[in-house]
């Protein structure tokens, strides 16, 4: 992964998310390299967005703090849905609703450049666009 960057420093509190955006229609939390597509991703939509750079421990505290939603949306550099037993078990006194985002569940056997692959696995800016709209009924 050491191809993929943020465009813009944060903070790094080891294992603590940090609250990048306050909003009220979902919580979206970005694992490391994703939070460079969340961003344009979720441009102009009311979303907190949470930035973590390291998964364990996971900051429960925080997820539960900041989330106004239980509209859940997790998006990984690597298998989707790796932190979805954390977030359950953050959030297990409320109902919520989770949408993972990140590499399929699924053997990859084209190859290319790391862009053709996000664009072959719908790992842009613009897709994960579309998935986070179609979760909300946007």
């Amino acid at each position: 992964m050491s191809f993929s960057t943020n465009p813009i420093e944060h903070p790094v509190r080891f294992g603590k998310l940090t609250v990048v955006q306050q909003g009220r229609e979902a919580t979206i939390i970005a694992v490391g390299p994703a939070l460079a597509r969340v961003l344009p991703a979720a441009a102009d939509m009311d979303v907190t967005i949470l930035y973590c750079t390291t998964i364990a421990p996971f900051d429960a505290e925080t997820l539960r703090a900041a989330s106004q939603s239980n509209n859940i949306i997790l998006v990984e550099p690597y298998y989707e849905g790796v932190l979805v037993p954390d977030i359950i078990a953050a959030m297990k006194h409320t109902p919520v609703r989770i949408e993972t985002i990140g590499v399929p569940h699924q053997i990859l056997s084209h190859y290319g450049t790391p862009e053709q692959h996000d664009q072959s696995i719908g790992f842009t800016p613009q897709a994960i666009r579309r998935r986070i709209e179609r979760f909300l009924q946007l």
